[in-house]
């Protein structure tokens, strides 16, 4: 079956969408800085169109939509199931797009989950894998808690070194960098054993995982006739070959040399390998702006909708700056990003206007809700207090959002506002309340002056 015939939730079980983390040292005291790349790899991605089977991100342009759809902008792994998601339905509604819904018993929910998934990152099988990400996420502060560390590392896409911990979701592995990064265990091939030596080595987002590091030795590196990519041979002491373990390209073969403190020639001997059998480069389909950008009303951030390989996005940015980052890529000029950063000022004026308001209605209700409750007790006449230097004595009568009412004697209440007093008292309360520049001090008369009231 074609991939454009399987509704969405079959689909992503059929082309197995995996991503990688690509972390990158900061510039000086910065932090690092983290790409995501998303590969195709199941039985029905050959079938994709060539644009459908790997995608890139950067994370300027993912946090926004992380937050957005309840996970942490800050946190690695959760970009990166977005990053997932997104590629996803990227690739399903192209294959849909150019090859269109056949006639056989899932041109319904084929139509149903197009409709659906043109309107944004809303499914129900979308909707339960963040569902899982944020469980996922949860139980990864336990873990680094019990291992002592105060901070997730992703790991490089070759990590050597011994694993220090692991438990059903996660392996720590102390590498030769000095780093203890976190691997899922989802996306490891396979699970090391705790104490052991080993390398995990990420191609296309799998952990490929190589075991008794003391005893392996490594061929110099080739290129694969199975998948045309740059791999090395596993080699055990009697010569014979263990296993293969594959790269996504020279960068990660070079990191594989720097991890084993390999000799730096074989990083020549791979570009050139490489550049006897040259790859296909994968090219994404051309961006074209669909419009300008605009405050989008949901999440309230910056935004722009855009098409890729026939496919309407939008992309959702923190602020002006992550998008004037980006803007290159989206065909962006200067204008375009002035125009964005007066409609960031504009929003956040709006947005300082509308606290404003509902801070005076707040205050007007609560105003309006203390009158009623002292009228229906027989005061008729309350004033307000605040605007002199002196003291009230008398008994805490009615409490409402934001207003005390504290009954003074011969029939007369006094109204103070409860953001100027130091304490808040509760009905019944007997105080004496001393103001001073606008300011009260509130004094329990049966316990005892500066006794506090408590909230």
């Amino acid at each position: 079956m074609k991939p454009s015939h399987l509704s969405f939730a079959a689909f992503a079980e059929s082309v197995k969408p995996t991503g990688a983390v690509n972390r990158f040292p900061g510039v000086g005291a910065a932090d690092d800085v983290y790409t995501y790349s998303v590969y195709m790899n199941g039985a029905l991605a050959a079938q994709l169109p060539a644009h459908a089977t790997e995608h890139s991100f950067k994370d300027v342009t993912l946090q926004a939509l992380t937050e957005k759809l309840g996970l942490n902008p800050l946190s690695a792994r959760d970009n990166l199931k977005v990053a997932e998601l997104v590629a996803l339905r990227s690739s399903w509604m192209s294959a849909v797009l150019e090859n269109g819904v056949d006639h056989g018993p899932e041109r319904q929910a084929v139509l149903s989950d197009f409709a659906e998934l043109s309107k944004g990152m809303q499914h129900p099988w979308i909707n339960a894998e963040l569902e899982r990400q944020r469980e996922l996420s949860a139980r990864l502060g336990p873990t680094l808690a019990r291992a002592g560390l105060e901070k997730d590392v992703p790991p490089l896409e070759v990590s050597v070194g011994r694993v220090v911990a692991q438990d059903g979701d996660f392996t720590l592995q102390e590498t030769t960098a000095g780093e203890i990064v976190v691997h899922e265990n989802r996306r490891l091939q396979e699970l090391p054993l705790v104490g052991e030596s080993a390398m995990v080595s990420y191609y296309r987002g799998s952990g490929q995982v190589v075991h008794d590091l003391e005893r392996a030795a490594f061929s110099a590196p080739y290129i694969d006739k199975a998948t045309q990519d740059l791999a090395v041979d596993v080699i055990d002491p009697s010569q014979n070959i263990q296993q293969v373990v594959l790269f996504n390209n020279v960068q990660s073969y070079e990191q594989f040399v720097q991890a084993h403190k390999l000799d730096q020639g074989l990083v020549q001997q791979a570009f050139d390998a490489r550049a006897a059998s040259p790859k296909a480069v994968y090219a994404a389909p051309p961006r074209a702006l669909v419009n300008r950008p605009y405050i989008d009303p949901k999440s309230a951030c910056l935004a722009i909708d855009y098409s890729e390989g026939g496919v309407t996005y939008t992309a959702l940015f923190e602020n002006a700056e992550k998008l004037a980052a980006v803007a290159s890529e989206f065909g962006l000029g200067a204008k375009a990003v002035a125009e964005a950063t007066r409609l960031e000022a504009e929003a956040a004026q709006a947005l300082q206007s509308s606290l404003l308001q509902d801070d005076a209605r707040a205050l007007r209700q609560s105003d309006l809700d203390i009158r009623s409750e002292l009228r229906a007790a027989g005061y008729v006449f309350p004033e307000r207090s605040g605007d002199l230097d002196r003291d009230y004595v008398g008994k805490v009568v009615a409490v409402s959002s934001l207003h005390v009412a504290q009954d003074i004697g011969r029939g007369k209440v006094m109204i103070h506002d409860a953001r100027a007093l130091d304490k808040l008292p509760k009905i019944g309360d007997q105080l004496s309340v001393r103001f001073s520049s606008g300011r009260g001090v509130v004094n329990d008369m049966v316990r005892g002056a500066g006794h506090d009231l408590g909230r």
